[in-house]
This record gives structure tokens, sequence and C-alpha cells, in this order.
């Protein structure tokens, strides 16, 4: 942050930490530290916007800025994530989908004037333009043309809240939290920073909401409810509590906070104080500031504080075993054994044989094999549960519903499937990172595993099945009289000829009333053989798009498996050398001769050295010592 007075000096004793480590003939370390340094400098703080539709997070994003940065109309629906962030000037990019053939995502730069035709829902946008005849939107960086859409936006603005690097990521509103969009965006939450969670003021939480809320809280540690639109209501103060209760019945504890948008932008063009904290603004703006975007700082911070401190630690391991041999040969024998013994299974960790490739390939292989079963069995329970829904319907007079339904819980699916990934990938780490403690401790991996969500937000639901009777009442109704007639015609010949043979006249009651029953039967019999042709296929339908889920799933997660196991095959083979090279640095300094000639010389360099290393450590200590859950 800027006003930070702590950072500066973290970021100066990493600067020397990093000297140190090159000075040393330790390269390894000093990159360590150049990456702690990269992310001190760096590091964004995301909060991400969630909710409901036209719930106001748009219109909420726009007045913590106090300007119009997100698009907002009654008209108009968000499609797809608008990140809002820090820039000298208004810069507006697109990022794109590739082509289809496998190019990574563009970016362009667009008028910011024509943001929000990126952002909102295309349909939405033909429609307001009234260019619905054509389609989509203007093509160019006014607007998406045919067949490329964004997959996200960023708009840079000059805006003091986002000085310290808070990002404010704008979600799409489009199909609600139960949509599949809904869904995708609540799984994506795990690399935010922080959550608003917004609700509309004037009602309470629904079930979807506050289910939405339970996801969230396992996501995302730090959530905060926001109640808008609380000057449009004078129940703002009930609702609140009845939402406490329904949250604290459901186990869910968050903050909350009410603000009214409307009252916010108005204080912020009258540039009138009172009605300004009269919005509830100034509380949600210092919880982002003094908690939100303070937290995250403070955490990046404490990570580069305490790497540096392992880096130290390593830099004065050698000179410490040197004094030891310098001191005392036994016990330094003793040490120089054990080191010789940890050569050798650091030695062993960088041939091509080690057991921690082979222990990675299998891994990698047995997670891939337990991944793909596990999509195949959800799809297929989901699959069950489709068919069982369409026989109890009419698949046709709900169909809009049904799709609706199959999109969310296939999402729902295919992210606890990348759930799973992600914590059986982590667990592979800390097993492969076991085998590389051969003196000491070594530090956990991190892995960032890939999202297929994308993937199925690019899918269209199942099409529509097409319809063998006419479309209008009329036609409806004149197909089932012909049914009736085809029906009936048989029997009446039959029954006709039957009562010429015995001299009963053609028309008699007896052959009205079986001819009637016998046309009631063939309608009934057509009218459940086109329901049964309908719910076949409505099942068809629903079966190639969960086909069509598998396939987007299942190569979105192999991508995701081959990049997990190039990381850690990067990373392993990184920290196999680190290894090794503090091993070896360790044994060299063993081997002193305590009674060579340069003996006393040397102990009093080595002494000297370790003093310059320990007055870094106490800095860096020091540095840290008033800053919550900073000890080392």
């Amino acid at each position: 942050m800027a006003d930070d007075p702590e950072r500066p000096a973290i970021d100066a004793l990493l600067g020397l930490t990093h000297q140190a480590a090159t000075a040393y003939g330790r390269p390894e370390l000093a990159e360590r530290i150049a990456g702690a340094r990269h992310r001190l400098a760096t590091d964004d703080v995301t909060v991400v916007v969630v909710g409901e539709f036209k719930q106001g997070k748009s219109t909420l994003v726009n007045a913590l800025l106090g300007i119009d940065a997100c698009p907002v109309d009654d008209d108009v629906a968000s499609a797809v994530p608008l990140a809002v962030r820090h820039g000298h000037e208004p810069v507006a990019t697109v990022v794109l989908d590739g082509d289809g053939d496998g190019d990574d995502p563009e970016r362009l730069t667009v008028p910011t004037e024509y943001l929000w035709r990126w952002v909102a829902e295309p349909r939405l946008v033909a429609d307001r333009d009234g260019a619905a005849d054509h389609g989509a939107p203007t093509p160019g960086p006014e607007g998406p043309s045919e067949g490329r859409r964004a997959r996200w936006a960023e708009l840079a603005v000059p805006r003091r809240l986002l000085e310290s690097g808070l990002v404010l990521v704008d979600t799409p509103g489009v199909g609600g939290l139960d949509s599949a969009h809904g869904t995708a965006t609540l799984a994506a939450l795990a690399g935010a920073d922080a959550v608003l969670f917004v609700s509309d003021a004037s009602q309470e939480l629904t079930a979807a909401e506050i289910d939405a809320l339970r996801t969230a809280r396992g996501r995302c540690e730090d959530l905060t409810l926001v109640l808008t639109k609380a000057d449009l209501t004078v129940e703002a103060e009930r609702i609140a509590d009845l939402d406490r209760d329904h949250l604290e019945a459901a186990g869910i504890d968050v903050p909350t906070a009410r603000v009214a948008s409307t009252l916010r932008l108005a204080a912020v063009a009258a540039s009138d104080r009172a009605l300004n904290d009269e919005s509830g603004y100034p509380a949600l703006v210092s919880h982002l500031r003094d908690h939100v975007v303070a937290g995250a700082r403070q955490r990046t911070e404490v990570a580069a504080r305490r790497t540096a401190i392992d880096v130290v630690a390593q830099l004065r391991e050698p000179f410490v075993v040197e004094r030891e041999a310098l001191t005392d040969p036994e016990a330094a024998a003793a040490r120089r054994a054990r080191l010789e013994e940890a050569e050798a299974r650091a030695a062993e960790l960088q041939g091509r044989a080690a057991r921690w490739q082979t222990k990675l390939a299998d891994g990698i292989q047995d997670l891939s094999a337990d991944i793909d079963h596990d999509l195949r069995e959800r799809l297929r329970l989901l699959g069950r549960e489709v068919d069982e829904r369409i026989d109890a319907e009419r698949p046709l007079a709900a169909w809009d519903e049904l799709v609706a339904w199959l999109q969310r819980r296939a999402t729902a699916a295919v992210a606890e499937n990348h759930d799973q990934l992600s914590g059986r990938s982590d667990a592979l780490a800390g097993e492969l990172v076991e085998l590389f403690r051969v003196d000491d401790q070594v530090d956990d991996l991190t892995l960032a595993v890939a999202d297929p969500l994308q993937r199925l937000e690019e899918l269209s639901g199942p099409n529509r099945p097409e319809t063998t009777g006419a479309g209008t009442a009329v036609g409806r109704f004149g197909g089932t009289l012909m049914t009736g007639v085809r029906g009936s015609y048989g029997q009446l010949m039959m029954f006709s000829m039957a009562a010429g043979l015995i001299g009963i006249p053609l028309l008699n009651p007896l052959t009205v009333i079986v001819t009637l029953g016998m046309g009631r039967k063939a309608v009934r019999d057509d009218r459940q053989r086109r329901l049964t042709q309908e719910r076949q296929q409505a099942k068809a339908a629903c079966r190639r798009y969960l086909d069509d889920v598998s396939f987007a799933s299942s190569k979105a997660t192999r991508d995701a498996m081959r990049v997990v196991q190039r990381t850690l095959r990067d990373d392993l083979t990184t920290l196999a050398e680190e290894v090794q090279a503090r091993v070896q640095a360790n044994l060299a300094a063993a081997r002193a001769d305590a009674a060579g000639p340069d003996a006393e010389r040397r102990r009093a360099d080595v002494e000297a050295e370790l003093g310059r290393l320990d007055a870094l450590a106490d800095r860096l200590a020091a540095v840290g010592a008033s800053t919550p859950g900073s000890g080392s």
C-alpha cells in the first residue's frame, strides 16, 4: 500500500538478502528472493462482487468508485466478468475466446464508451441497438462480431480507492445464482481475496442465496453480505435482522453492511458529506481499505519476510557447520557423516530414475483415471435423474425450466469434480515434497489448477426436440379429430358389415357407441404415443448435451492435469537442485581443517559472516514484529 510504512523497509531487506545470496554463491536462493520481491511489488487484492440477477452489483461497484465504470440499465444484464483496476487513464480491454483452433485468448483494447457492448448479454445489446435482425452487435472494437465473444473484460480507471491494488470484479448476472453462470461464478471464488455478496434490502434472503452464501463461505474466508437499495424501503432494518436470523440458523457467520447506492452517487456528484454518510458507503470503503486490502497486503508481506528469514537461515547454515568443524572436530565428524548420507540422497533426487519421478508419473496416472471416473459417474447419475424427471412430466411443456435445471446441475457436477482434482493434486504435491526432506524441512508446493468451467459456459443447452404435431390450437384439434376418425373408421366398417348380414340397420345405438368408444381409445393411444415419442426425443437431446459436457470437461481436465504434471516436474526438479546445493555447501563447510595454518583466521572470518547474517535476521524479525501473525 502507498501508506504502508513497513513495505519499503521489507523490500529493502529483501534486496540485502538477495545481495547476500548472490555474494555467497547461492543463485537458487537469490531467485527465491527475487520472486518474493516481485510478488510484494505487484500483488493485487481481488474482491469479487456476486449475487442474484438485478440486485445492484454493478451499481455497487459504480457507487464505490463514484463513476460509471460498469454498465447499468434496466434492459442490460452483465454476461461476462468485468474487473475494474487502477490506471492513470481510462483503458478498456476485453479478452476474447480463441478461434477454435487452440489459439490463446486474444486481448483487444476497445473504446471505453463501447465496453458495455462486450460485457452485456448479446441479445439485449442487439435489441437495444435495434439490430435484432442481424443477430449480433456491431463487429470490431465497438462490439463483438458473430462467433467472437469476450471471456472477461478489464477497465483501468484513475480512482484513489484502487491505488492500493484493489481490483473489483463485477460478475455476470445472467440467469442468477440458480443458473449455470451462477454456479460457475461461485466455483471460481477460491482465487478471490474477498467476496461481497449482494442482496436486495427489500426482501429476505432466499433459499438459493443462503445456499450460495454457504458455498462462498467454503471457498473464500473473507465474505461480507451487502444489502443494497436500503433507501428504497422502510423495512431495511427489519429485513437485515431477519437475514441475520436466517444466516445464524444456517450456521453462516458473515458481517453485514447496508448501503444506498443512489444516495452515494448523489453525494459524490454534490460533494455532500452528510448524504455520503447516510448512504452507508464510508463504512464499506473503510472495510475494504482497512480490512480486506490491508489484510491481503499484510499476508503478502509476512510471506515475503518469512521467505527472507528462511533464506538467511540457509545462508547461515554452512558457516555454523564450518565453525563447528573448526572448534569441535569430533562433533564435526558426526555431522559430516550425516551430510555425506544426505548428499547421496540428494544426488538420487536428480537422477532420471529418482523415486519422485516414478511417484509423480504413477500419481498423475492414478489421478487421471480417478478424476475421469468421478466425472463420468456424476454425469451418469445426472442422466438418470434427467430420465426420471422427463418420465414424470411433459418435457416440452416445461422445456426452458428443464434446460436451466440441467445446465445448473451439469455445471455443479463439473465444479465438484474440479474441486476433487484440486484437492488430490495438492495431496500429491505434499506426498512428493516429503521425499525431498533429506536434511531439514522443505517448503510445501502450491498449485493452481486450471478451471474447466469456462468450456461449459461456451456450450448451449440441449436443443428443443422437433414436435410432430401442428403448432396451433386449431391444428392440434384437427389432428386429434383425424386420429379419432381413423381409429373409429375400421370399427364402423366392421360393425356395418356384420349388421347388414343379420338384417340390422347400418346406424343403430350399439354401432354408434362402439364406434365412439374405439375412436376415443385411438385418440388416447395416439396421445400416449406422441408423449412417449416426445419424452424419447427429450431424453436423446439431454443425453447429447451431457455427452458434450463430458467431452468438453474431460478435455479441460486432461489439460489441467498436464499443467499440474509439468508444474510439479519443474518445481520438484528445481527443489532437487536446491537441496543438493544446500547439502553440498554444508558438506564443504564440514570438511574445514581445524588444525590448518589458517584455521584461526578462518574462525574469525566465519564469526564475522555469522554476525552479518545474524544482524540481517534480527532486522527481518524486527520489521514485522508489530504485525499480527508475522511470527517466523
